[in-house]
């Protein structure tokens, strides 16, 4: 398999959720640490954030009101290769 990367979306002001959704707590474990798992479980060489700093290598957003067509575009430009682009949705993302 070729190498890749793992980019996870951490944009957006949460106006609908009311708080950061990456910071929520499955089985006491946060979030955007499951989704961060399951890449490196699926062979991910790098994860990264991009939007908000949690404590991963991460990219600030650039125009944050771009939508996550904007987190995609900052959290492509550190990687020339693959790169795994996964949509997720609390709490249905089995655990690794």
């Amino acid at each position: 398999m070729a190498p890749f990367g793992a980019m996870i979306l951490c944009g957006g002001g949460s106006r609908r959720m009311g708080r950061d959704k990456a910071l929520l707590r499955l089985d006491g474990v946060r979030a955007v640490e499951v989704v961060a798992d399951l890449a490196r479980a699926a062979g991910a060489a790098a994860v990264l954030t991009a939007g908000a700093d949690h404590g991963l290598d991460w990219v600030p957003d650039p125009s944050p009101d771009a939508g996550p067509v904007g987190g995609v575009q900052a959290g492509w430009r550190p990687w020339s290769s693959a790169a795994c682009i996964a949509p997720w949705s609390w709490p249905s993302t089995p655990r690794p």
